[in-house]
Parts: C-alpha cells; sequence; structure tokens
C-alpha cells in the first residue's frame, strides 16, 4: 500500500472501506511495529485521495485513538523508541493531511500525548514527537480545546516541565555562543518553542489564565531554581500569544518578574533578564512609559551586581530592547 497508494486514489468507495478495515485491524495489531508501519501506509493513502474519501477512513481513526492510548500507557520495559518514533511521525503528517478527522477524538489523542511528552525518562526525540502530536491538536481544532479546560491546564503544565528541565552545568556558563543553549538545554529549548506556539494558537483568553497560575505559583512557593527559571521562560514564551489578555494585566505580569533579579541562581537571573527584555520588545513603548522606573532599576542592579558574563550580557541586551521602546512609549 505504502509503494502504489495512488491506487486508492479513484472515487470507488468499496475499495476505500476494504482499505480501511484492513488498516484498521492492522493499527491494533499486536506489534507496534506493524502498527507503525500501517500509520504509514494511511499516511501515504489520505495524501493522494480528496476531502471526500478521507470518510471511509473513521474506522482507522479510531484504531489510533485505542492504539495511541495504550502506547502512551506501556510499561518503560515494553518499549522501543525507535519504533515508537516510527509510529508517531506518520501520525503527524496524518493529523496535517486530514485534521477534519481527527475532530471528534482530538481530545482522546491530546491527553495520550501529553502523558509520553511528560515522562522525563523518554528520549528527547520520542517526547518532541508527542507534544508535536498534541501541538497540532491544538493548533487545527482551536474550538475544541476551549471547551477542555482542565485538558488546556494540563498541556500548560506538562510545557512548563520541560521548560524546568535544565542543568547548572558549567557548559552553560561557559558558552559563547546561545545556539549552544539548543545541546545543552534541549528539553528547555523544545519547551519553550512548545509554549509559543501553544500560546500563539489557543491566544490569551484560553490559556492565559491556567498558565499564569501556574507561572505565578512555581514563582512564589518554589524553593527550586529549576521552576523559578522555567516560569520567568516561561513568561517570555508566552507573551506574544497571550498579548490580547496580558495587555490590561501587564503590571500584574511585571510584578512576577521584578523580584526575581534578587535571585542568587545566575540562571534565574539571566531568566528574568530575557523575561524582561522580551516583554520590553513585545509591549514596546508600554513597558517605558507606565514602568519605567522599576525595570530599569532591575536591568541597571543586575548589571552592577550580576558576577556571570552570561548574565551581564543578557542584562545589557535587555537594557538595550527597553531603550529602543523608548521612542515608542
Amino acid at each position: 500500500v505504502q509503494g502504489a497508494p495512488e491506487l486508492f486514489a479513484s472515487e470507488q468507495a468499496e475499495r476505500h472501506r476494504a482499505a480501511s478495515a484492513m488498516l484498521a485491524g492492522l493499527l491494533l495489531h499486536g506489534s507496534i511495529e506493524v502498527r507503525g508501519q500501517a500509520m504509514k501506509a494511511l499516511e501515504s493513502i489520505m495524501y493522494v485521495i480528496d476531502d471526500a474519501a478521507k470518510k471511509h477512513y473513521t474506522e482507522c481513526v479510531r484504531s489510533i485513538v485505542t492504539g495511541f492510548g495504550e502506547l502512551a500507557r506501556s510499561k518503560p520495559d515494553d518499549r522501543d523508541e525507535d519504533v515508537m518514533c516510527g509510529y508517531m511521525e506518520p501520525m503527524i503528517g496524518l493529523l496535517a493531511d486530514c485534521p477534519k478527522l481527527f475532530k471528534a477524538v482530538a481530545g482522546e489523542v491530546a491527553g495520550a500525548s501529553l502523558v509520553l511528552a511528560n515522562q522525563s525518562d523518554l528520549e528527547v526525540q520520542v517526547r518532541g514527537l508527542a507534544i508535536e502530536v498534541f501541538l497540532s491538536l491544538v493548533e487545527a481544532h482551536q474550538s475544541v480545546f476551549r471547551k477542555l479546560p482542565d485538558l488546556v491546564a494540563n498541556g500548560a503544565n506538562v510545557i512548563l516541565k520541560m521548560i524546568s528541565e535544565v542543568e547548572d552545568c558549567q557548559e552553560w556558563y561557559d558558552a559563547d555562543d546561545p545556539e549552544a543553549d539548543d545541546e545543552i538545554d534541549e528539553v528547555g529549548i523544545l519547551g519553550e518553542q512548545c509554549l509559543d506556539r501553544y500560546a500563539i494558537a489557543l491566544k490569551g483568553q484560553i490559556v492565559a489564565e491556567p498558565l499564569f497560575s501556574l507561572i505565578a505559583a512555581m514563582l512564589k512557593s518554589s524553593g527550586d531554581w529549576r521552576h523559578q527559571y522555567a516560569a520567568l521562560k516561561g513568561i517570555a514564551s508566552a507573551a506574544e500569544g497571550c498579548m490580547d489578555v496580558l495587555e490590561d494585566r501587564l503590571g500584574e505580569v511585571l510584578g512576577l518578574v521584578w523580584p526575581a533579579f534578587s535571585s542568587s541562581h545566575p540562571r534565574v537571573q539571566y531568566a528574568a533578564c530575557h523575561a524582561l527584555g522580551q516583554l520590553c520588545t513585545d509591549f514596546d513603548g508600554r513597558i517605558q512609559q507606565q514602568y519605567c522606573r522599576q525595570s530599569l532599576e532591575a536591568l541597571v542592579g543586575m548589571l552592577g551586581r550580576a558576577d556571570r558574563a552570561r548574565v551581564l550580557q543578557h542584562a545589557a541586551a535587555a537594557l538595550v530592547n527597553f531603550a529602543e521602546g523608548v521612542d515608542a512609549g
């Protein structure tokens, strides 16, 4: 089937129903590797048929929901991570080629994808594919997720946890190029990118309340610098997407950022500079006009007391962002 998907490009309903029944069974095969091959075959067919023909494959979608849920609940000893990747890669292609087929089951599939993305013992590639499944569903079906507030909150929680998966290693302090962070903090950077997409897809009206409730709790009650770091990076990543809500709550958001400049941990200091610098860009002019004194005190104060080169450089970069918005304010 993978080698000749054009055989299914005709309008013959009987042929499509037969293919759907066959693949639906294979998608529930006892071997995850066989399921992955069936997923690839289904992706090949979906790529060449029109929307009218795709409706014949709803049985396959139900099999995917069942099979993916089983994968998410599987025990670590039963997993082959290369095979898991081979299963999810064509699944992401399916979500792109025929999003309408998955609308009715978006919540179920998204929940299973978050279970996998939240497992720190899995390889980054597997978790990255799992969170891509989740984001593909969110971006295609915003209206569905508006009605699933618990799932939206869980998505924010899982992504923030990913951002927090960073280490206080010398390699980070010695890095001359910020792009080196992609390898040093691989999961953390992935989480930041995901939160940016998540916020843009759902907008502040849907995601801001649960997200910023989590962020505030992480900043105010956590003694773990990683949680504080993740909260600050989360503010920076979500600011653009949540701008519709944050415009009226900018002082409240800045009130979360400014105290972090007093942290003794260099990576929290760095994240605080990053958050304020990003906010100065996203809310160009507003901060410079309405919150000038507090923001300048935070940034200039950091320049005077930070003892790590990367923190000093980032404080200076944030100050440049602030200065660039002065004319706009």
